[in-house]
């Protein structure tokens, strides 16, 4: 699950308002309906710590001047909400996320051990009654009916393995919610409650789903058990099984939507490039009273001295061209290094020159990616080489190379984008989340009816049709200009 942001563009000012999902709203968008009325009363606690802070305020404010007007309203505040009610409160909470963690723990291991016991007994049933085929067989032949039942085994244990994985994010979630309730009584209590703090916060850490360890070594298990009896101690192949609730197909209805979109921003962009206060405005992301990052003002620099260069190229003739050359090439170290440390979190020596954290397991793809993304930094040293009549081979393939030029430099960014996503979701260098973790959404496949298959293929048709007509209006467009 994504952080949901939603972002208003004024146009008397030329600023945009970014405002994010509170956590009350992250709750009700991820918790399992079906376990609802089992999910910390998130508002409630809320609202305790609130008329325990007003509560405090106003006896502390009659404690001075005294008025007759403030009397019902410090005999209503006195009767609600006390310290010990929140207290009590907030220990049922825990004591209600607890029973239920604890019962479902207990029922997911129930499952589990009796999913083994049937697999168990299924390859014992069947081993002795099919022999090998032939004598270069190995392995005797499945009967149909060994088949069917390991099939169904499979899927029961990729369903609870879903479901301790629901099972996790309910105990992290809660853990999450009581947590923030903590820090806000901590923060509009003060001092005077600090040693009821303490002991709630000890409290809570005393509870299992506090740190969720058995659930996670049950998933463990699971993955283990299952790599090792279905895929041979394939771990890759074993956890995409598992994960069969990411739906792999295309959707025509989004590639045509995706379509639509990109045609509107071209056309937006072909009426607004013009705009200066605009331009500016998304080339320059500094901006001293939303933040005070350093690093803004190197990355605008570049930006700014790239449009200076261009401009002084344009407008300016150039004799001392080993200058410019050296620019070039202090400009793409620049890139490359900002690329590497700024944008992707690599280049660490303490890690190896990687970061300190990492998604893909492979680790050679990052350091691959450095290697390509410097190369293709330096590809503009290929339009240097002048043309010549002498024959060379190297020079030959290199001036074939000069019209590939134009397409590395998206190659290049799409590259980039797949590392800087990963940067911003394991470290939150923009800062637009307020946790580190953000439970994981699980989405139940709809069943696919016939008019979903036939919106399908009339999306298809759309944007088939929609590629004729750009190709055709775009070579139309070339042979009319020659």
């Amino acid at each position: 699950c994504q952080p949901a942001i939603s972002c208003q563009f004024l146009k008397s000012t030329g600023t945009v308002r970014v405002s994010m999902l509170t956590f009350k709203e992250k709750l009700a968008h991820n918790l399992v309906p079906e376990w609802e009325e089992h999910y910390v009363n998130y508002s409630e606690l809320k609202h305790h710590v609130k008329q325990i802070q007003r509560r405090a305020s106003f006896l502390a404010m009659s404690s001075g001047d005294y008025t007759e007007s403030n009397e019902p309203e410090r005999a209503r505040l006195i009767k609600t909400s006390k310290p010990t009610h929140f207290e009590e409160e907030f220990l049922d909470e825990c004591e209600k996320v607890e029973r239920w963690y604890c019962t479902q723990l207990e029922e997911f291991h129930k499952q589990f051990a009796l999913l083994q016991d049937q697999y168990a007994q299924a390859r014992t049933s069947q081993a002795p009654l099919v022999p090998p085929t032939t004598d270069l067989d190995d392995a005797p032949v499945e009967s149909d009916a060994f088949t069917l039942e390991r099939d169904s085994i499979k899927q029961s244990l990729v369903e609870l393995y879903k479901l301790l994985r629901l099972l996790q994010n309910f105990a992290l979630l809660n853990y999450t919610a009581l947590r923030k309730v903590l820090k806000k009584h901590k923060k509009k209590c003060g001092a005077r409650f600090e040693k009821a703090h303490r002991s709630l916060n000890d409290s809570l850490h005393d509870y299992a789903f506090s740190h969720a360890l058995p659930v996670k070594e049950s998933i463990l298990h699971l993955e283990h058990y299952f790599t090792a009896t279905f895929h041979d101690n394939d771990r890759v192949l074993a956890l995409a099984e598992l994960d069969d609730w990411k739906d792999s197909t295309l959707n025509w209805q989004n590639v045509y939507t995706g379509l639509k979109m990109g045609m509107c921003m071209v056309l937006a962009t072909w009426l607004l490039w013009d705009d200066v206060a605009l331009v500016a405005f998304y080339i320059c992301e500094l901006d001293p009273h939303a933040t005070q990052d350093f690093a803004h003002v190197f990355d605008d620099a570049s930006h700014l001295s790239m449009l200076y260069l261009i401009n002084f190229i344009v407008y300016v003739q150039v004799e001392n061209h080993v200058l410019w050359v050296v620019l070039f090439v202090v400009s793409s170290v620049y890139s490359w290094l900002w690329d590497v440390v700024m944008d992707w979190g690599l280049g660490r020596p303490q890690n190896h020159f990687l970061g300190d954290g990492h998604m893909y397991s492979r680790r050679w793809v990052y350091y691959a990616a450095m290697a390509v993304d410097f190369v293709l930094c330096f590809s503009w040293t290929l339009a240097l080489i002048p043309p010549t009549d002498e024959y060379s081979v190297v020079v030959g393939v290199l001036l074939y190379l000069q019209p590939v030029t134009m397409f590395m430099e998206p190659i290049r960014r799409s590259m980039w984008s797949c590392f800087a996503m990963e940067n911003e979701h394991l470290r939150n260098t923009l800062g637009f989340r307020k946790e580190r973790f953000i439970p994981l959404h699980f989405e139940r496949k709809p069943h696919k009816k016939a008019t979903d298959k036939r919106d399908d293929s009339q999306y298809a048709v759309k944007v088939v049709a929609l590629a004729v007509v750009v190709v055709a209006l775009s070579a139309s467009a070339i042979f009319l200009g020659n």
